[in-house]
């Protein structure tokens, strides 16, 4: 008997990765017992589009302060209504350019975060291709850190703007929906396109 509920216990774990690895924002996304539909938004004035859940807003002003009270806080966030899933946009204005500099910026970010939290573990670092023929790559990287409540997954992404600069992308989730979201999150890169590149 015990040998059963055993192999039943394998054979429901195995169902439930696969159908992690087959989730798909082109498609409805179930993660944590929500219900995600992408579409695409424009951001910073059609400097670029991105997939993100048309459920997530942008947060208010002062909900903003009350989560980032570092006067250097992302630009754009987008939330949902228990402000614990963020997408943050923000362009950087120290950092103007060239193309080229995404991978210095990571890895000077990787050296503040580890300065303040030498105890963070940073599990994947990858580049992906936004757009083949322009040779527009993302450098991406996630990790989990300790919080108050609970810890928290990030995953940090890099891109160049022409004329604009360095966008840095964070999104963050509870480390619960870190399978799913680890999953989704990339695809979600993926999405971005420049102005004169648009489409669904």
């Amino acid at each position: 008997m015990k040998k059963h509920y055993r192999d039943e216990a394998i054979i429901q774990g195995r169902k439930k990765q696969k159908r992690i690895q087959d989730l798909d924002i082109k498609t409805l996304v179930h993660i944590q017992g929500m219900e995600y539909e992408f579409e695409r938004i424009s951001l910073f004035d059609n400097a670029f589009s991105i997939l993100l859940p048309k459920t997530f807003y942008l947060m208010d002003e002062r909900t903003a302060k009350v989560k980032y009270p570092m006067e250097s806080r992302p630009q754009l966030i987008y939330t949902e209504n228990k402000n614990e899933i963020n997408f943050t946009f923000s362009i950087s204005k120290e950092l103007p350019g060239p193309d080229g500099q995404e991978q210095e910026t990571m890895d000077g970010i990787k050296a503040v975060i580890k300065r303040m939290n030498p105890t963070v573990v940073f599990e994947k670092e990858q580049v992906l291709c936004l757009d083949e023929h322009e040779n527009k790559k993302v450098v991406c990287m996630d990790f989990v850190a300790p919080a108050l409540d609970a810890d928290v997954y990030y995953y940090y992404f890099i891109f160049y703007i022409e004329t604009r600069g360095l966008m840095l992308g964070i999104f963050n989730c509870p480390e619960a929906g870190k399978k799913e979201w680890k999953i989704v999150i990339p695809q979600v890169v993926e999405s971005v396109n420049f102005l004169r590149n648009q489409v669904n």
